[in-house]
């Protein structure tokens, strides 16, 4: 009986999973050193699976200056970008984020930010976020706190994470 319900099981969760599709896993990744006292340098990375006409801008600080040309550079998996900026007040306590043309396909954004003074802060910004802070000085449990909520938001957004969440527990009381 138990093999039984444990077929019916498997077969309720293959059969919608046929007309499942996953979102993009590979999020746009964001980095920006200080090279010099408030001058960055900022890459940004975006996977090819967006079409070239949604790839995004960097949004930076209004008293950011774009110094030179925006380099770009298509590769086989990613379009890449590259921009010098000259921000008066630097990045800390300001925000931060991408602009794109039409609308965000659901692609969560990764900032890392180096400064010169050792500082490193990452984010990870999901779709339905438009804007990142960037934190006056970064806390361990303020990333902690940010990296639960973002796993716990991860696995309550579709059925599909709770699903696997049932196979597991059903799976370890099979083991034991």
């Amino acid at each position: 009986m138990r093999s039984l319900l444990g077929y019916f099981l498997f077969a309720v969760i293959l059969i919608p999973a046929s007309h499942v599709s996953a979102h993009e896993a590979r999020p746009i990744y964001v980095q920006i050193k200080e090279t010099a006292a408030n001058r960055f340098s900022a890459h940004w990375k975006i996977p090819n699976t967006l079409p070239e006409t949604a790839i995004p801008s960097l949004v930076m600080p209004p008293d950011c200056r774009a110094q030179g040309e925006l380099i770009k550079a298509d590769l086989q998996d990613a379009y890449l970008r590259q921009q010098l900026y000259v921000c008066d007040s630097g990045l800390s306590g300001h925000y931060l984020g991408l602009s794109f043309p039409v609308f965000n396909p659901s692609v969560s954004t990764l900032f890392r930010i180096a400064l010169l003074n050792g500082e490193i802060h990452s984010h990870i910004m999901g779709p339905e976020e438009t804007r990142w802070r960037v934190p006056k000085k970064e806390s361990f449990l303020g990333v902690a706190r940010e990296y639960l909520l973002l796993g716990i938001h991860h696995i309550f957004s579709g059925i599909d994470h709770l699903l696997f969440i049932a196979c597991l527990v059903y799976a370890q009381q099979q083991v034991f």
